[in-house]
């Protein structure tokens, strides 16, 4: 009996250390807790095939912590360019929006000629992931928005 009860609290000791540590640690496969917020946005020309006529992608990668936003964007004729707003979280509605618009340079003479542009947007955060994104174009075509849930 008495050599069972040794044993018995051996095992005991040896799991506790086992374990020491891992009572803090968030359980593998969970989202970070805290405050959402954007630490860096990045922009690319995209090598997104596809019609400007699409709505825009929205995808989330969990391990690199980042939401992508691409598309093939309708800009117009010659006298208008692609601009990107920031990113914009919103607490309250736990909704992260991204925009890409066009801007207009102020010619009055423009070539005729319809121009697009592919893009991609990479917006990297900590904390939890936004419940919501929201990508929105607002191109040649008028304004095409995209929304996922994460």
């Amino acid at each position: 009996m008495q050599r069972s009860r040794r044993n018995l609290l051996s095992a005991s000791g040896l799991t506790l250390a086992a374990l020491a540590g891992c009572v803090d640690s968030p359980a593998v496969g969970t989202e970070p807790a805290g405050e959402t917020e954007i630490i860096e946005t990045r922009t690319e020309s995209g090598d997104r095939s596809g019609s400007s006529e699409d709505p825009p992608v929205v995808e989330y990668d969990a391990d690199s912590r980042e939401i992508q936003v691409s598309g093939v964007f309708p800009i117009g004729n010659s006298c208008y360019s692609s601009r990107i707003a920031d990113p914009e979280y919103d607490a309250d509605a736990d909704e992260l929006t991204v925009r890409i618009g066009r801007e207009h340079d102020g010619s009055d003479t423009c070539e005729d000629v319809f121009n697009a542009t592919s893009y991609r947007i990479i917006v990297e955060f900590e904390g939890a992931a936004p419940g919501t994104v929201v990508a929105v174009e607002n191109g040649a075509y008028g304004e095409e928005e995209t929304r996922k849930e994460l």
